[in-house]
Parts: C-alpha cells; structure tokens; sequence
C-alpha cells in the first residue's frame, strides 16, 4: 500500500529530535551525510562533541541513557583541573 512508499525514520532519530537538542543532532547528522564517502569520525568530531556537551547539560535528563558513561565525569575533571594553578618546579 502506500505506506510502503513513506521513509521510516530511525528509533534513534526520533528519540533525538523529540528533545531539545534537536538543533545539535540536526547538525551532527547533516555532517554524517556531507562525509559518507570519508572518515566521517575526523569530520564530524566537533559536531558530535556539541552536541554530547548539549544533551549532558539538557536539564530534565532526557538524554541521560544516550550519553557515554564516562562523558559527565571527563567534563568535570577537566573543569576541576583547569582553574587551578599550577605548583611551579
């Protein structure tokens, strides 16, 4: 029937795009498909990081299950090292 000829949209992107950082993801995706021919992992890296930074900052914890474990745990430790001085030898 018709609804063959209709595109399903991944579980992952709708997820993704039903929150507020759908901008970012937008944004992210997009880059995926300029470089599909290419390391897309070099291309996309700072698109990918924005968009991480953004669903770890996303309020109400609606992209708590996609982050990688370890994502809140490097942004502090970088955030704790980086206002510190540094002893000098």
């Amino acid at each position: 029937g018709a609804e063959a000829a209709v595109p399903r949209e991944c579980p992952l992107c709708t997820f993704m795009k039903g929150g507020a950082c759908k901008e970012d993801f937008l944004v992210w995706e997009s880059c995926l498909k300029a470089h599909e021919e290419e390391d897309r992992t070099d291309k996309c890296r700072e698109q990918l990081f924005a968009l991480f930074r953004c669903m770890d900052a996303e309020p109400t914890g609606y992209y708590d299950p996609m982050l990688p474990p370890t994502f809140g745990l490097e942004q502090q430790a970088g955030a704790e090292g980086a206002g510190e001085p540094q002893p000098q030898a």
